[in-house]
């Protein structure tokens, strides 16, 4: 029988990757079950990623590599358009510190584009051939660039005019990343977990 574990009495393992079947708390109260790959390379604070198979994970560095462009120019186009709403929105209003601030702040946003783009073309083909280690590299830059994290993602927010509010309020954070799925999902002792049982005890 596969020994079940808790977020209270967690299963000790040496591994730095493992694979387990997580059992969430969701929030209609029924009990959601789901496999995970977990970055367990600080065993206080193991992380819960999509588990991808490894050739996978390789596949998509790989269509990082091809898509980041694309991807770089619509975030350079985006924040000079957000730009202009927003100073302009601010203007409107009378709010004039408001405006040089959102100046600034996308001026920095399309003049660091470039760099953090060159940054994860260089891990996304090391990801190739390393991919488990690098994918968490390319999260955590694509969380940089972006100001954001996995929960501030677009494709998650349900609320009524989330890409609206984008685009007049500075302080939205709201993105779309590129490699969506190498973004954790959260710790594994997170409260709304209620137990999980290992599959896989190394990767």
């Amino acid at each position: 029988m596969t020994p079940v574990y808790t977020p209270d009495h967690p299963a000790q393992i040496d591994s730095d990757w493992f694979v387990a079947e997580v059992d969430y708390l969701r929030s209609d109260g029924r009990v959601f079950k789901r496999s995970q790959t977990i970055d367990n390379r600080d065993p206080n604070h193991p992380l819960q990623m999509v588990d991808d198979q490894i050739g996978l994970i390789a596949l998509k560095c790989f269509l990082i590599l091809v898509g980041l462009p694309f991807y770089a120019a619509g975030v350079v186009f985006t924040h000079v358009i957000r730009c202009f709403t927003l100073v302009g929105n601010n203007l409107m209003h009378g709010d004039i510190p408001e405006a040089f601030l959102s100046l600034i702040q996308e001026v920095w946003a399309v003049v660091k584009a470039p760099f953090y783009a060159l940054a994860i073309e260089f891990y996304a083909a090391v990801g190739i051939f390393w991919p488990l280690p690098i994918r968490s590299v390319i999260a955590q830059l694509e969380r940089d660039w972006s100001g954001s994290t996995r929960s501030d993602s677009l494709l998650l927010d349900k609320t009524e005019n989330a890409i609206g509010n984008y685009f007049i309020n500075r302080q939205a954070k709201g993105t779309i990343f590129l490699a969506h799925c190498f973004q954790p999902i959260s710790e594994l002792f997170d409260p709304k977990v209620q137990r999980y049982r290992i599959t896989n005890p190394s990767l």
